[in-house]
């Protein structure tokens, strides 16, 4: 018998029509209102868009910001919570030892005293 290998063409090409998945774009895109010869308006209408995206950014920042805080206070009460329920089952547990010795201790005077 003879073995035969045949090969593969594995292509990493987005189908056609399909645009690659990319970040959200959110500038204002001056460019595709008016074609721009003037490079001192250019400049201007590039600053704007740095501007609109540091303020966007800055924005995400303080949303991200809340919302740790947010997850962070949830998690503390959820510890609080959690260490006094543990506090609440030491001291059962030890209200429990100290009446066990105390029965113990009984026991063991009235054992003497026989």
């Amino acid at each position: 018998m003879h073995s035969m290998i045949s090969s593969v063409d594995v292509k990493s090409e987005v189908p056609v029509g399909l645009e690659p998945i990319s970040p959200l774009d959110l500038r204002t895109d001056l460019r595709m209102m008016m074609p721009v010869v003037d490079p001192v308006v250019r400049e201007k209408q590039l600053q704007q868009e740095l501007l609109l995206i540091q303020q966007q950014q800055q924005i995400q920042k303080q949303l991200l910001i809340a919302e740790f805080q947010k997850q962070h206070e949830n998690l503390t009460r959820q510890h609080q919570a959690q260490l006094q329920e543990h506090i609440k089952e030491l001291l059962a547990i030890k209200q429990q030892q100290e009446l066990l010795e105390k029965e113990q201790k009984l026991e063991q005077q009235r054992q003497e005293q026989e």
